[in-house]
């Protein structure tokens, strides 16, 4: 990477929205850091404002968001024109779409003003497409009108092979884990802030609540196998309501484990939960690469995941983490005392968790992947 380029590349990012999720999150640490580098950064969202452009403004990002109106065809023609405009007289040298609403609308646009530098990234298993055929038929027809296409994990780049992404343009670039992931608090001071007994037996699952999640079979394991976990144990459920906190909440304490069980909601303090916790948990149904299983991985957290998709790319079963079928309660049941009650493993595990997040998934060697993707391409369109 060229870190004393003369006339920076200029990047435009389309999202849907900056709101708080994985993709969200994942561009708040990287574009930050390709700005450091020299890149000169613009996001469009084709919504409004949401939490993460305030982050991003902070860091010197600007942040160009549609203006909401009603009805829905409206704001996506708004959408579109916002992101023509920027295309139009910004004139980037790259165009970066994240996810797909923003891969359909900016990836069209982009498409009709001739812009011969485009990119799509996707972040998930495309169990999205369902039943949807018009976004299948548009994002296959994009796939083959992309400079490049990135996937977080083997899994996703196996099913863009699949929708007819050309190999040559298909990249897997992992996500950067940023330094402070690292540098947890304090055991003590964190269950002190957090009102938990030091004594006390803690896991943490990070993840909005939805029910692809996998919630419900957690709570599901955990009350069959109530009596054979530690004394005093915690589950702390750290994430975004999307509508089915009080059914989690009903659901535990028909089982009994209602008082085991703290619903923090959104939380920016991570590094204060994995301080505190002496288990990651991530029980999804799909995933593409997640972010929360990489960040506890770097607090040095032994884990139990689901095999869903990248998950088990990043923890490794056996050696950082427990990896079990996903929708299997009972399998995650006995995952989760196996761990709990043999603190050794969990030892050798969470160190091993560490070393892996540090050498795999750093934050300088996924925002140096993007800046070797970019400079390439458009040093090839140049020479053509």
């Amino acid at each position: 990477m060229n870190d004393q380029r003369t006339i920076p590349l200029k990047v435009l990012f389309v999202v849907p929205m900056l709101a708080v999720g994985g993709a969200e999150k994942h561009l708040a640490t990287v574009l930050p850091k390709l700005r450091e580098t020299g890149f000169d950064i613009r996001v469009v969202t084709a919504r409004g404002e949401a939490v993460l452009d305030a982050v991003l403004r902070e860091t010197g990002v600007p942040v160009i968001n549609t203006p909401m109106v009603r009805p829905s065809p409206l704001r996506r023609l708004a959408a579109c024109r916002t992101i023509w405009r920027q295309i139009r007289d910004w004139r980037p040298d790259v165009v970066h779409f994240f996810l797909p609403e923003a891969y359909i609308l900016g990836g069209l646009t982009a498409w009709l003003a001739r812009h011969p530098v485009r990119v799509m990234s996707r972040r998930s298993l495309n169990t999205y497409q369902k039943d949807r055929r018009v976004v299948i038929a548009l994002e296959h027809f994009l796939h083959r009108r992309m400079a490049a296409v990135t996937g977080n994990s083997e899994a996703v780049r196996t099913e863009l092979l699949a929708e007819g992404v050309p190999p040559g343009r298909l990249h897997v670039i992992r996500n950067g884990i940023a330094e402070a992931a690292f540098r947890p608090s304090a055991k003590a001071d964190a269950r002190a802030r957090l009102d938990i007994p030091e004594d006390a037996f803690v896991m943490t699952c990070v993840a909005n609540l939805i029910p692809y999640k996998g919630h419900a079979d957690l709570i599901d394991a955990l009350i069959s196998v109530k009596d054979r976990m530690p004394a005093n144990w915690l589950l702390l459920l750290a994430g975004r309501d999307d509508g089915i906190g009080e059914d989690l909440r009903r659901r535990a304490e028909a089982g009994g484990i209602g008082g085991n069980i703290r619903l923090l909601g959104f939380r920016d303090d991570l590094a204060e939960i994995t301080g505190a916790s002496d288990l990651g948990l991530l029980v999804s149904h799909e995933e593409g690469s997640p972010n929360s299983v990489l960040e506890s991985m770097a607090a040095g957290l032994p884990m139990v995941v689901t095999d869903a998709g990248g998950t088990a790319e990043a923890a490794i079963d056996g050696q950082t983490a427990l990896v079990v079928p996903a929708h299997d309660s009972a399998a995650i049941a006995e995952a989760i005392v196996a761990l709990a009650n043999d603190p050794d493993r969990r030892e050798r595990f969470g160190d091993a968790a560490k070393a892996r997040a540090r050498d795999t998934f750093s934050l300088e060697a996924c925002t140096n992947a993007y800046a070797q993707l970019y400079e390439g391409l458009v040093s090839a369109e140049q020479q053509q």
